[in-house]
């Protein structure tokens, strides 16, 4: 039924696991995407947010969202977006846990017809800026409790190159313009 040598693959797995020298885990900088319709107070949910998450050292310039309709019917015409990031480093296993609470903070948030904010978390190191969905795609792994990151862009030098199969949403100037910020002050920490 199994191969002969099954018992010496397994064997040499238990040892490589005994034996693999783990990594340190650094700490990254947490981000949040934010799209809102025009009559939504960016600037008082900000504060909300610093409550709830720390204070917020970055904000990129408020952009148009269009590129994409999926949030009309719940939220509007002429979304805009932002986004924030937060001064505090963490560490990266919080992030899908951070996805559940932005679920519970939109809801709050919410009027009758559904959600009046969106709020993708994320977070970017010197390699990578990775954000976190509770939707399915190929792109995207399981994380934890139906949260999954979705590998956005890696860091080549100075500013983000983008990967393959990046969405646009995700290479706007605005963002890259960010994000570049963003890591030039995990640089300087």
């Amino acid at each position: 039924m199994y191969p002969a040598k099954l018992h010496l693959v397994v064997r040499g797995f238990i040892l490589y696991l005994l034996f693999m020298k783990v990594q340190d885990v650094t700490s990254v900088k947490f981000v949040l995407g934010i799209i809102y319709p025009p009559v939504f107070d960016i600037s008082g949910y900000k504060g909300y947010l610093e409550s709830v998450f720390g204070t917020a050292d970055l904000q990129s310039r408020e952009f148009d969202f269009d590129v994409t309709d999926y949030y009309e019917a719940e939220m509007g015409k002429d979304l805009l977006r932002t986004f924030v990031s937060f001064e505090r480093l963490r560490g990266p296993s919080q992030l899908a846990e951070i996805k559940r609470l932005t679920n519970v903070l939109e809801k709050h948030a919410g009027g009758e017809k559904g959600r009046v904010v969106n709020l993708d978390p994320g977070y970017l190191d010197m390699d990578k800026c990775i954000l976190a969905s509770a939707k399915y795609a190929p792109q995207k792994v399981y994380l934890d409790k139906g949260s999954t990151p979705i590998p956005r862009s890696i860091i080549i030098g100075d500013p983000f190159m983008p990967t393959t199969g990046v969405s646009p949403i995700s290479v706007q100037g605005p963002i890259m313009t960010f994000l570049c910020r963003c890591a030039n002050a995990i640089k300087g920490s």
